[in-house]
C-alpha cells in the first residue's frame, strides 16, 4: 500500500498513520523503518563518540606513562583505549557493543583519575576545560 510518504519524516508519520487508524501492519512497518533509520544514526554518533573518547584516553595513557603514573589504577588505560579505538573502527560493531565499550572505557578513565593524587590528575588529563559559571573552573 503506497502511503505517499517521504524518507526522513521519522516517527511523526507513524503517529499520524496510527491517528488515521490505518491498519496495524502499515503502522508497524513505518515504526520499524523509522527505528532502523534512527538506530543507524545513533550507531554512527556513538561510533564517533567512542572514537573521540578513545583518542582522549590514549593521550591520557601516554601522559600517564610519561609521568610514571601508568601503574595502579591507570595501568589498564592504554589497553582499554586501544580496544575502544578498534571497536569504534569496526564498522560491523552494533550500537550495544559500542555503548558497552564506551561504558568500560569511561569506568577505566574514572578509576585512573580517582586513583591519582589530586595534584597529578592534570598531569594525565590536562587542565579542566570550561564548566558552569561560578563552579570555580
Amino acid at each position: 500500500m503506497e502511503t505517499g510518504r517521504q524518507t526522513g519524516e521519522g516517527p511523526r508519520e507513524g503517529r499520524e498513520a496510527a491517528g488515521r487508524q490505518e491498519d496495524a501492519a502499515t503502522v508497524r512497518s513505518l515504526a520499524r523503518e523509522w527505528h532502523d533509520e534512527a538506530m543507524d544514526a545513533a550507531t554512527a554518533a556513538r561510533r564517533v563518540d567512542l572514537k573521540d573518547m578513545a583518542d582522549g584516553a590514549r593521550k591520557a595513557a601516554l601522559a600517564a606513562e610519561w609521568h610514571g603514573l601508568d601503574t595502579g589504577a591507570c595501568a589498564p588505560l592504554a589497553g582499554q583505549a586501544s580496544l575502544a579505538a578498534r571497536t569504534a573502527a569496526d564498522e560491523e560493531t552494533d550500537y550495544q557493543e559500542l555503548t558497552d565499550r564506551q561504558v568500560v572505557l569511561g569506568k577505566t578513565v574514572t578509576a585512573c583519575a580517582t586513583g591519582l593524587a589530586p595534584g597529578r590528575v592534570a598531569d594525565v588529563f590536562g587542565e579542566a576545560q570550561g564548566g558552569a559559571e561560578g563552579d570555580g573552573l
